[in-house]
């Protein structure tokens, strides 16, 4: 199946054909992440890796890495497959290129919180993606094993960032921010960059290893020193009346763009996206789009996934002008049918990927 997308504006705007297919063997995919064309990396419910060297070729170029797991859940499958897809244990999937893949491991906040789950902080990363079970790595105790991994990304081979969910002995969850210039090595490579910085994490978006921008359970925060002190962490928004943010992007430090979970959701609370052009000052306002999962590979460019918004019977929004009103955003429908799409990844505005449940993928290319 194929579809067309024409941006308005110049006759040298890009086009973008979207096609989906599926793999039902891969499973519900929640995560994905495309470093570059010849590469993409998808995560599902489960735990289980799936990667494609040729991913515009649609699902049947994917394989399942066999005999690897990076979590395996307590509970029922369908326990399993809830918990992620509500993001309570969403794997946080970073590729800054097509030699590193890191993945933040869900452990306990508590140890023996929930059955079948690690009580350690990890992480597991690999050197080359496309090459089977045994070239992925785990490295446990990240962070003196405080508390469990729950937002990373690595803007460059040689930094990476992450928060650690870390609860207290009254039950409160606080984060802490961890850093490293060697993701690949021990443990000890990860130090922590100073105390909280404030509520419990579900994303963080780093479009340089200086500037990053965390959306906590609270509110968003920023800072212009990603390996400094926590003290250059500082508040930038309350979003109490837009629910609880689960991702955030950020092309530059001159955008960033976070999704709340379940935006739209009038009933959870949630509502449009939030943006900001200038976040580590904190300065925010609503976005013109309701998005489930949200990529910006350029200022110029977003698209997110439209599940559990208010225009749930389409599947992707994107926009050439996503700092525009809500006339700049636009809809895609009847990609995949049934299948939600959960996650999206673009390795830059000529070449996206999403990914759903039970196996669908849906590739959008550029032509002129």
């Amino acid at each position: 199946m194929g579809l067309v997308l024409l941006w308005a504006g110049s006759a040298t705007a890009l086009s973008l054909r979207w096609s989906s297919s599926r793999d039902r063997s891969a499973g519900n995919l929640i995560e994905v992440a495309c470093p570059a064309e010849s590469l993409c990396v998808a995560v599902n419910s489960g735990g289980l890796e799936a990667v494609s060297t040729h991913p515009a070729r649609g699902a049947h170029s994917w394989r399942v890495v066999r005999g690897l797991r990076i979590l395996q859940l307590g509970g029922t499958v369908a326990q399993q497959n809830d918990a992620a897809m509500i993001d309570i244990m969403a794997f946080d999937l970073s590729c800054p290129s097509v030699h590193l893949c890191v993945v933040g491991r869900p452990g306990a906040e508590a140890p023996g919180s929930l059955p079948g789950e690690p009580p350690i902080a990890s992480i597991v990363y690999t050197s080359n993606p496309a090459g089977g079970a045994s070239k992925w790595h785990t490295v446990n105790a990240i962070g003196g094993n405080a508390g469990q991994i729950a937002s990373l990304t690595c803007p460059a081979v040689n930094f990476c960032q992450a928060l650690e969910n870390v609860t207290d002995p009254h039950g409160d969850i606080t984060a802490t921010a961890l850093a490293s210039t060697d993701p690949t090595g021990p443990a000890s490579a990860w130090s922590e960059t100073g105390g909280t910085i404030g509520n419990y994490t579900e994303g963080i978006s780093c479009p340089s290893p200086s500037v990053c921008v965390a959306a906590t359970g609270l509110g968003m925060y920023a800072t212009p020193d990603a390996a400094g002190p926590a003290s250059t962490w500082k508040f930038a928004m309350d979003t109490n009346q837009q629910g609880q943010i689960d991702a955030v992007t950020c092309p530059s430090k001159h955008l960033c763009v976070a999704a709340p979970d379940l935006a739209g959701c009038i009933p959870c609370g949630a509502g449009n996206d939030l943006i900001s052009t200038s976040p580590v000052t904190g300065t925010w306002r609503q976005a013109g789009v309701a998005t489930g999962d949200i990529t910006c590979p350029t200022n110029r460019f977003c698209v997110g996934t439209a599940a559990g918004t208010r225009h749930a019977s389409d599947e992707l929004a994107f926009s050439k002008d996503p700092k525009g009103p809500a006339r700049a955003w636009h809809y895609v429908a009847h990609l995949t049918g049934k299948p939600v799409l959960r996650g999206i990844a673009c390795a830059s505005a000529s070449f996206c990927v999403a990914v759903g449940d039970r196996g669908a993928i849906v590739v959008g290319r550029a032509r002129r």
